[in-house]
């Protein structure tokens, strides 16, 4: 029973941990694509949705959200990426 619950822990902990990862990397190359580096501006989530004074913690919930939905393919529906 104990080795079941230890598995079942470990795997929480573990999805937990991917959908922190893949939301900061979603974060990251969103603002790397939101930077001027060819004489332009382009339009991203991070850039629409957030305001440089925005708490990091909310841009950290907002990202671990869309890598949850995109990992579980449910579709966005109430945010567009």
């Amino acid at each position: 029973m104990l080795k079941n619950a230890y598995k079942v822990v470990r795997l929480i902990l573990l999805t937990v941990g991917i959908t922190y990862i893949l939301g900061c990397v979603i974060h990251f190359s969103s603002d790397l694509q939101s930077k001027d580096i060819f004489g332009y501006e382009d339009v991203t989530f991070v850039t629409k949705y957030f305001t440089p004074d925005s708490p990091p913690f909310t841009k950290l919930v907002c990202c671990v959200y869309f890598s949850i939905t995109t990992l579980s393919t449910v579709g966005y529906g109430d945010l567009s990426p």
